[in-house]
C-alpha cells in the first residue's frame, strides 16, 4: 500500500523547482557572456584591446634621422596617460646622434580635455635615452609620461673568408667546395647572407645564412648557381672560370626599414688545365692527338668535342678512308639505338656522353683552343653544309643540336642517325652528304660517302654491312630508296657508283 504525499509538501517542492530552474538559467546566461567577452577580448589584437580601454590623445613622431616612427599616445581609463604600451621603449636606428620629436593627429578629445603639452623637439641619442612629456589639462591637472630610446651598437662583420683564396684559385667540383665563413658583432638579432656576382656585376649565386646576434657561420659552395640567376647559367652545371666577387651581408631592421651591412672578397675560379680529350667519354686526360688527315668540323665545340671522342676509341692514324668510313659505320650500326622521339644536346634520359660536369666543360673548352691551332695551321676546317637542312642559322643550329643529341643518348631516327654519320666521318677527313627521298615509298634519310674518288650510298639505319658503300643497282631495287634520283637536290647524289664500292 503505497502513501500519499503531502499536498504542501508537494507545493512547496514545485516552488522551489521553480527557482531553481531560473537561477540554473541565469547562471548560464552569465557563463555565457563571460566567454563572449573572453572570446573578444583574444580575437582583439593587442593595439585594439588596448585602444577599447583608452581613447588617443595624439601621436608622437620619433626621427632619427634614418627612420621615422610612430608612436600613438593614450589616456587609459584610470586616467593616466601614456604611450602605446609596447612602444613605451623604442629602438632606434644604431648610427643615430640625434632624434627629432613632432606631434601630430591631435584628436578632437584632446583639443578638448588638454590645453598643451611640453616636451623637447630634439635630444640626443646615447645608448638608452629617456623623453619626458607632459601633458597640461583644462582642469589645471598634469600627466606626465616617458619614451625610452635604445640605440643598440652598429652591427659590424668582423671578418669574411672565402677559401680557396682569391689568390689561389679554385676549381669547382664534387670533391671542391669553396668554404665561406662570415664572423659578425650585433647587440640586435641580424639576417646574414651572401651573393656572388661575376665581372659584369650579375648575380650567379645567394644564401641566406640564418637571422641571430653576433656569431660566426661557416658555409660551403659547390660552384652551381641559384635558379634562375642573372646571369643565365645553368644551376645544374660549375659556374665557368673567371672573377666573381662575394659579398656578406647583415640586413639590420629598425622601425620596418632596412639597414644593409657589407663585406665583399674576391673569388677566382680557375680554368681547368687539362687540354685534351682521352678515348673515353668525359675522359680529359692530357693526350692531345694531330690527325694525319685534315678534319672537318661541325662549327660548335661542343659537337667536334663529341665527335673527336668517338673517333679516338673507333680510329687510329694510317687508316684508309674505305677502313675510317667502315670503323664509323660499324660504330654507328652497334651503338645508335632507332627512336623517333625528339632528340636534342641538352635533353633528359640515359646520357652515354659527358659534356654538362665541370670536368667535361673543360675539356670542351681546351679542345676548343685546339681547334683554333689546328685551324690556324691549315690541320681543320669547317663544313656544316649539307643541302638538306641549308646554311641559315636557324637550321644549322637545329641540325647541330640534333647530331649532339644523337651521339650523347645514342638514339635518333634516320634522320638523325644520318646526321651523326655525317658528323663522325667529317671529322675523319671524309667527304659524305645527306640523301632524302621523295617519301611515295615512305620517307627516308640516308648517307652518299666518296671513297677513292668515287661515291657509294650507306645506310646507318639498317644497322647491316648489307647497306654500307653499295652502287645505285643495289640501293635502287628498294622502292625506299629508288625516288632519289627524281627529287634529289643533292649534286653529289646524283655521282653515286653503279658498283659497289671495292674491298667493303
Amino acid at each position: 500500500m503505497m502513501c500519499s504525499a503531502n499536498p504542501f509538501a508537494q507545493a512547496n517542492l514545485g516552488w522551489t523547482e521553480v527557482q531553481m530552474r531560473e537561477e540554473i538559467g541565469m547562471k548560464k546566461i552569465r557563463t555565457l557572456f563571460l566567454s563572449l567577452l573572453l572570446l573578444v577580448c583574444c580575437l582583439l589584437p593587442a593595439g585594439k584591446a588596448e585602444a577599447a580601454s583608452a581613447r588617443r590623445l595624439f601621436t608622437l613622431v620619433i626621427n632619427d634621422g634614418f627612420v621615422s616612427q610612430n608612436v600613438p599616445v593614450y589616456q587609459y581609463s584610470d586616467g593616466t596617460v601614456a604611450a602605446k604600451k609596447s612602444l613605451r621603449t623604442l629602438s632606434v636606428y644604431a648610427g643615430a646622434k640625434q632624434a627629432a620629436v613632432s606631434i601630430k593627429e591631435k584628436t578632437a578629445y584632446y583639443k578638448n580635455m588638454a590645453k598643451s603639452i611640453v616636451y623637447k623637439k630634439s635630444a640626443a641619442l646615447s645608448a638608452a635615452t629617456k623623453l619626458s612629456f607632459t601633458v597640461k589639462q583644462k582642469d589645471g591637472s598634469r600627466k606626465t609620461f616617458q619614451i625610452k630610446l635604445i640605440r643598440p651598437a652598429m652591427p659590424k662583420i668582423t671578418a669574411l673568408t672565402a677559401s680557396p683564396s682569391s689568390g689561389a684559385g679554385w676549381l669547382p667540383s664534387a670533391s671542391s667546395k669553396l668554404s665561406v665563413k662570415l664572423k659578425f658583432g650585433s647587440s640586435v638579432a641580424v639576417k646574414a647572407y651572401y651573393k656572388v656576382k661575376d665581372s659584369s656585376g650579375k648575380l650567379v649565386y645567394s644564401k641566406v645564412l640564418g637571422t641571430r646576434k653576433s656569431g660566426t657561420y661557416t658555409n660551403s659552395w659547390d660552384g652551381k648557381p641559384s635558379s634562375g640567376n642573372e646571369a643565365g647559367l645553368s644551376s645544374t652545371e660549375y659556374v665557368p672560370a673567371g672573377a666573381y666577387k662575394l659579398t656578406a651581408y647583415l640586413r639590420y631592421t629598425v622601425g620596418g626599414k632596412n639597414k644593409y651591412i657589407k663585406k665583399t672578397t674576391g673569388v677566382t675560379v680557375k680554368e681547368n688545365t687539362d687540354s685534351g680529350i682521352g678515348t673515353t667519354p668525359g675522359d680529359t686526360e692530357n693526350t692531345d692527338k694531330a690527325w694525319s688527315w685534315k678534319v672537318y668540323l661541325a662549327g660548335n665545340d661542343t659537337l667536334d668535342y663529341l665527335a673527336e671522342v668517338i673517333c679516338r676509341q673507333v680510329l687510329t692514324d694510317g687508316m684508309t678512308e674505305l677502313e675510317r668510313a667502315r670503323a664509323i659505320y660499324n660504330w654507328c650500326a652497334s651503338n645508335l639505338k632507332y627512336d623517333r622521339g625528339d632528340v636534342s644536346m641538352n635533353g633528359t634520359g640515359k646520357a652515354y656522353m659527358d659534356i654538362k660536369s665541370a670536368k667535361a666543360k673543360a675539356a670542351i673548352k681546351a679542345y676548343g683552343k685546339q681547334i683554333d691551332a689546328m685551324k690556324s695551321s691549315g690541320k681543320a676546317d669547317d663544313n656544316s653544309r649539307d643541302n638538306y637542312f641549308g646554311t641559315s642559322a636557324g637550321m644549322v643550329a637545329i641540325r647541330t643540336d640534333w647530331a649532339g643529341g644523337g651521339l650523347v643518348f645514342r638514339k635518333g631516327d634516320c634522320l638523325i642517325m644520318s646526321i651523326v654519320y655525317i658528323t663522325l666521318c667529317r671529322h675523319a677527313g671524309l667527304t659524305v652528304d645527306l640523301v632524302e627521298n621523295d617519301s611515295s615509298a615512305g620517307h627516308h634519310f640516308w648517307n652518299v660517302i666518296q671513297i677513292g674518288g668515287k661515291y657509294y650510298m650507306a645506310d646507318v639505319n639498317q644497322a647491316s654491312s648489307s647497306f654500307f658503300l653499295r652502287g645505285t643497282k643495289f640501293f635502287y631495287s628498294y622502292p625506299l630508296y629508288s625516288t632519289v634520283l627524281k627529287t634529289s637536290q643533292y649534286a653529289i647524289a646524283k655521282k653515286v657508283s653503279a658498283s659497289d664500292c671495292p674491298g667493303r
